[in-house]
């Protein structure tokens, strides 16, 4: 490595140094961001989770997108009586799914539906 080499990366570290030193004078300390990928596209807060239903606690048997959205309407059907259409469902973790549902009034459908039926089997 040359002597100018040499100079180039001190003076690299000396002004990335000032970099952070700067930036935590502004916050109080150095912040970091991480960058999370996300498959589904962004949505407005609260645009479209008036047509969402969560379960969780139930495992259903699924190899694809098309087939979960088959076995969530059967469940819906058998379960809670109700014959609503479900526009997509996605897992989001072992045993928890979230619903999107085409109305808001499904929705209230399915919440009264499953009150019900709790309300049944604690009492």
């Amino acid at each position: 490595m040359s002597s100018e080499d040499n100079s180039d990366e001190i003076k690299e570290k000396k002004r990335r140094a000032t970099q952070e030193q700067e930036i935590e004078g502004a916050y109080g300390r150095s912040k970091r961001t991480v960058k999370v990928p996300n498959n589904e596209p962004k949505m407005e807060a609260g645009k479209f989770r008036s047509k969402n239903v969560m379960i969780s606690g139930h495992a259903f048997n699924d190899k694809g997108p098309e087939e979960l959205k088959v076995v969530t309407n059967n469940f819906l059907k058998v379960n809670l009586d109700l014959d609503i259409n479900v526009k997509k469902v996605t897992k989001l973790a072992e045993k928890v799914y979230r619903i999107e549902l085409d109305n808001e009034e499904d929705k209230e459908k399915v919440m009264r539906k499953s009150r019900k039926s709790i309300s049944h089997r604690t009492g």
